[in-house]
C-alpha cells in the first residue's frame, strides 16, 4: 500500500502542477512546484468530496476521486502551454542553482526540513501506554481533527456532513483539509500517520510557496526569505523574560554565557504566550499551522490567489483577474477565515484602484470602467463560488452577537489586565509593526506598486482591533493573520534594504530582525524538544485506544454513542464514530447552540424519568462509561447500577464498560 500511497500523491502533486499553467503566470519552478503540491492535494480533496456526495466516502470512491485527477491534468496537457513554460523555467532554476543567488530560498528549505520533518515524525506517536502529541496545541486541537478526519474517511452523509461532535447537526467547520487526511486512510495509514503526513507535506511547501510570493512582491531574494522568518518565526517580546530563566551554575561571564546557551536550546516556557501579563500573539507556526490544520491550505492557495491578483494588476489582464477569483472562490471550505480576509483585501484593493483611477488619468471615466470591469472578473466569481458553501457551513449563531460585537482594542482590554493598545501592539508583535510602516516612511522598497498593493491589508488589522468577529475573541487572531503576512512581507522588504547600507545600518538591521523573530524562535526550540514535561502529553491510553478500536471495528458505522464530553474522548478521537455531544468548547465557538444537550446528557447518565424517551430521540446506539462518565465534578456522573440493570455490556476493559441500547 506504500507504493500505492505515493502514487496517489505523486498524480495530485502533478495533477496540481499541471495546474499551475492554466495561469499564464511565470513562476520560478520551485514555487510552481510548491504551488503545485499545495493545489493538487486541495483538488484530491474536493474532487473526493464531490465523488463521494452521491456515492458515499469508501475505497472506490477514492479510486473516481484519483480518476478525476488523472482526467483533471490530462485537460491541462491539451489545453495549456506548459512544455515551452515548463523548459525555460527549468533551464532557469538550473543557473539559479549554479549561483548564490539560490541561497536565500536554500537555507529556508534546509530550516524548514530540519524543523518540520522530525517535529511532525513525533506528533502523533504510539507507545506501549498509549498515543502520545508531541506538542500541547497538538494534544488539544487535534483530537478535533482526528475525530473529523476519521468520521469522514467512512461518512456517507456529505453535503454537509454530520457534526460528529453533535449528533444531528451539520458540521460547522472548513472540513476538506480533515477529509483529505480522511481519504488517505483508505490507503492503509492510520489516523495518527495520515494527519501528520498531510500537515508535514503543507508545511514544507507553505514554506516555499511564502518565499516564492514574497519574492515576486518584493523583487529580491533576501528580502523574501527575510519575511519568511519574520512571520513564521514572530512572536512579540516575550523573548525578555528569558533573563528570568537564567540559572548560572558558576559564577563569572562563562558561567552566564553557559545558562544563556542552555536557556535558548531548552527553553523553560512558552515566550509568545502569556495570557495572564497580556502576551496573546501564539507564534503563527503554533498557533494556526500545527493545531489548525485548515490553515495549511488557507494560507497557501491564498498566496497564489495574491501572487495571481498581483499579477493581474501588473499585466491588465482580465483572464487572470477571472482565474484568481475562481480560486478564491474555491476556498471557504478548505479554509474559511482565510477566504473571508482576502475576499475583504481585493474589495479594498478594488476601490483603491477604483478610486486612484479616477484622479489620476485625464479621461477617468474609459480608465474607471477598465478597473472596474478587471475587478468585477475577480470578485463576481470568489462570491458567486464562495458564498453557497460559506452558507453551507455557517451557523446559525453566525447571525447574532456571538459572533459579532464591538470590543475597541481587541485583548488589551481582557479583565486581567488593561494595556495601552499601542503598548500591548508592541509587547505581542515586537517591530513588525514599526517596521512595516517604515516602508511607507521609506516610500521605496519592493517592486514599485507594493506598498498601495497592501494598503487594503490594514483592514484586516483594524477591523479585529474594533469588532470581535468569533464566539471566542481570541479567534480574532484568524483576521490578523492575513494583515501579518503582508506586514511581514514589508518588514523584510525594510530589513533587506538596512542590511545592504553601511555596516552600522546592516548591524542594525540583524538586531531588528532578532528582536522582531526571537521570542518565535524560542518557541519553536521548545516545540521541538521531544519526551520533556509541558511539550509532550499523552493523548490516550492504552485501554482507551482499545475502546476506540473495538466500536471501529464492531459496530455500525451509522452508530451513534452517548459519552463524556472530554475533548479526547477515545470514542469521539479515534472510533469514527459520531456522539451525542462532545467538547463543549469546540462546540461554542463554531457558533453551535448545546440547546439543554449537556443537561440531557447527565440525565441519561444518571437514569433520570425520560431517560429511555431521550436515548429514542438523540437515536443512541450505545452508552459508554468511564472514568470521565462516572466524574461527578467534570462529567455526567454516570449511575452505573442504572445502566447494569437496564441495559446489556458489549464491551468491557479495565476502565471502560460499553452497553448496547435497543
Amino acid at each position: 500500500m506504500t507504493l500505492v500511497l505515493i502514487g496517489y500523491l505523486g498524480l495530485a502533486a502533478c495533477a496540481g502542477f499541471l495546474l499551475t499553467f492554466a495561469s499564464r503566470m511565470p513562476w520560478q519552478l520551485e514555487g510552481r512546484a510548491a504551488a503545485g503540491v499545495v493545489l493538487g492535494l486541495s483538488a484530491a480533496a474536493m474532487l473526493t468530496w464531490l465523488a463521494a456526495i452521491p456515492l458515499g466516502m469508501s475505497g472506490g470512491t477514492v479510486a473516481v476521486g484519483a480518476f478525476l485527477l488523472l482526467g483533471l491534468g490530462g485537460l491541462c496537457v491539451r489545453f495549456t502551454n506548459w512544455r515551452s513554460e515548463l523548459r525555460g523555467e527549468w533551464m532557469a532554476m538550473l543557473r539559479r542553482w549554479r549561483s548564490w543567488r539560490v541561497l536565500p530560498l536554500a537555507l529556508l528549505v534546509m530550516l524548514a526540513v530540519a524543523f518540520f520533518v522530525p517535529f511532525y515524525a513525533h506528533a502523533l506517536e504510539l507507545k506501549a501506554d498509549g498515543l502520545y502529541a508531541g506538542y500541547g496545541n497538538i494534544w488539544g486541537d487535534w483530537s478535533t481533527h482526528l475525530a473529523i478526519a476519521g468520521y469522514l474517511s467512512q461518512a456517507h452523509h456529505l453535503l454537509p456532513p454530520d457534526n460528529p461532535f453533535f449528533s444531528g447537526v451539520k458540521l460547522t467547520y472548513p472540513f476538506l483539509p480533515d477529509f483529505f487526511s480522511g481519504v488517505l486512510v483508505h490507503f492503509g495509514l492510520g489516523l495518527e500517520a495520515s494527519l501528520p503526513l498531510a500537515s508535514a507535506i503543507m508545511s514544507l511547501a507553505l514554506v516555499v510557496l511564502f518565499y516564492s510570493t514574497a519574492h515576486r512582491l518584493a523583487g529580491d531574494g533576501w528580502a523574501a526569505a527575510t519575511a519568511v522568518l519574520v512571520f513564521f518565526l514572530s512572536g512579540g517580546l516575550g523573548f525578555l523574560n528569558l533573563l528570568q530563566d537564567l540559572h548560572p551554575a558558576q559564577p563569572g561571564i562563562a558561567g552566564g554565557v553557559s545558562a544563556l546557551v542552555r536557556a535558548i536550546l531548552h527553553p523553560a516556557r512558552e515566550y509568545t504566550l502569556d495570557r495572564a501579563v497580556g502576551f496573546q500573539w501564539l507564534n503563527p507556526v503554533l498557533a494556526y499551522m500545527v493545531p489548525q490544520r485548515a490553515t495549511l491550505f488557507g494560507f497557501a492557495l491564498g498566496l497564489i490567489v495574491v501572487s495571481i491578483g498581483w499579477y493581474a494588476r501588473s499585466t491588465d489582464s482580465r483572464r487572470e483577474f477571472l482565474l484568481g477569483g475562481l480560486l478564491l472562490g474555491l476556498m471557504p471550505l478548505l479554509h474559511t477565515s482565510s477566504y473571508l480576509d482576502l475576499a475583504l483585501f481585493f474589495t479594498g484593493l478594488a476601490v483603491l484602484d477604483v478610486a486612484v483611477a479616477a484622479t489620476r488619468h485625464l479621461n477617468p471615466a474609459s480608465q474607471v470602467g477598465r478597473v472596474a470591469v478587471n475587478w468585477a472578473c475577480f470578485l463576481l466569481p470568489a462570491a458567486l463560488l464562495g458564498a453557497p458553501q460559506v452558507l453551507l457551513i455557517l451557523p446559525p449563531a453566525a447571525f447574532n452577537r456571538s459572533f459579532l460585537h464591538f470590543q475597541v482594542g481587541w485583548m488589551s482590554v481582557t479583565a486581567d489586565y488593561h494595556l495601552n493598545i499601542g503598548i500591548f501592539w508592541l509587547l505581542n508583535t515586537a517591530l513588525l509593526i514599526p517596521l512595516a510602516l517604515t516602508a511607507y516612511v521609506l516610500g521605496r522598497g519592493g517592486k514599485p506598486g507594493l506598498l498601495r498593493f497592501a494598503v487594503p491589508a490594514w483592514l484586516l488589522f483594524i477591523l479585529p482591533n474594533l469588532v470581535v468577529l468569533q464566539p471566542w475573541d481570541w479567534d480574532n487572531t484568524k483576521w490578523f493573520a492575513w494583515w501579518a503576512i503582508f506586514a511581514a512581507i514589508l518588514a523584510g522588504v525594510v530589513i533587506a534594504h538596512l542590511a545592504r547600507q553601511r555596516r552600522m545600518l546592516a548591524a542594525l538591521a540583524v538586531f531588528l530582525l532578532v528582536v522582531t523573530t526571537a521570542s518565535g524562535a524560542l518557541d519553536l526550540v521548545r516545540a521541538s524538544q521531544r519526551d520533556i514535561p509541558g511539550v509532550s502529553y499523552r493523548l490516550l491510553t492504552t485501554d482507551e485506544l482499545h475502546v476506540a478500536e473495538w466500536a471501529r471495528h464492531r459496530t455500525p458505522e451509522s452508530a451513534i454513542f452517548l459519552t463524556g464530553w472530554q475533548n479526547n474522548h477515545p470514542i469521539l478521537t479515534m472510533s469514527y464514530r459520531e456522539v451525542v455531544m462532545g467538547y463543549p468548547g469546540w462546540i461554542w465557538s463554531w457558533g453551535l447552540n448545546d440547546d439543554h444537550r449537556q443537561a440531557d446528557v447527565t440525565a441519561m447518565y444518571r437514569g433520570l424519568p425520560g431517560t429511555d424517551q431521550m436515548l429514542r430521540r438523540y437515536h443512541v446506539s450505545y452508552v459508554v462509561i468511564g472514568p470521565e462518565e462516572m466524574d461527578t465534578q467534570n462529567g455526567p456522573g454516570a449511575n452505573l447500577t442504572y445502566w447494569q440493570f437496564h441495559h446489556r455490556v458489549v464491551f468491557r476493559s479495565q476502565d471502560y464498560q460499553v452497553f448496547s441500547v435497543g
